[in-house]
């Protein structure tokens, strides 16, 4: 996995707005940080259970990756730590309802790439081409990219909105079909003897859902 985004989401960003007016300057110095609009939020009783679910399902995924990506923040993971309380991941797990099995055809590996939106990286196996591939989700044809990696191995990236990823994307290669869910991501997970990656996706996977069950509330 690669995160240039998620491995720093937690910081605080400072903003300075400057407005003139009939030669009259004024200037705003404003901050602002994800776990400080997440206490917001959580403490709006105006906000819907699922979307405060989101907000804690959201600073948990990144609290996962500063763990994984090794990230110094003790302010930001302590605000964090306040703010989800004694065991959420652990009684707050993802459904994860797909395959386990790892997908085969005509790839040799696949990967995430973590940025603010979440890219699925699926690495070519020899004899095969970024043009035999056409992928799916819900039955719906969504864009693929190709592109190689610092080492020169060739790769299709799906670019796919996090509630996307939640569900099973389907693919075919030249006539046959396979398809890939996180599920069987985190069973390769579980191989790696790294209790910080296996967090990492469990949280992933579970921010996923989460968005894919906000996303629902919105739009019904």
């Amino acid at each position: 996995m690669e995160a240039p985004f998620t491995s720093e989401a937690a910081k605080t960003v400072a903003l300075s707005v400057a407005l003139s007016v009939s030669g009259e300057t004024a200037v705003g110095n404003f901050t602002f940080s994800i776990p400080k609009y997440a206490e917001k939020v959580l403490a709006d009783n105006e906000i819907s259970d699922i979307e405060k679910t989101l907000i804690r399902d959201v600073i948990s995924y990144v609290r996962a990756a500063y763990a994984y990506f090794g990230t110094e923040d003790k302010a930001a993971i302590d605000k964090i730590d306040a703010l989800l309380g004694e065991n959420y991941d652990e009684t707050q797990a993802p459904a994860m309802n797909g395959s386990a099995e790892k997908p085969t055809l005509g790839i040799d590996a696949v990967t995430y790439n973590l940025t603010a939106t979440p890219d699925l990286i699926f690495y070519l196996a020899d004899g095969y081409d970024a043009s035999d591939f056409k992928f799916f989700v819900n039955g719906r044809s969504v864009a693929a990219v190709a592109g190689r990696d610092d080492e020169g191995k060739r790769y299709v990236e799906v670019k796919l909105y996090a509630y996307e990823l939640a569900g099973t994307v389907d693919y075919t290669v030249n006539g046959e079909s396979d398809s890939w869910h996180i599920r069987s991501y985190y069973e390769w997970s579980k191989e790696q003897n790294d209790e910080d990656l296996v967090r990492l996706v469990l949280r992933f996977a579970r921010y996923c859902e989460s968005v894919a069950a906000y996303r629902s509330e919105v739009i019904n």
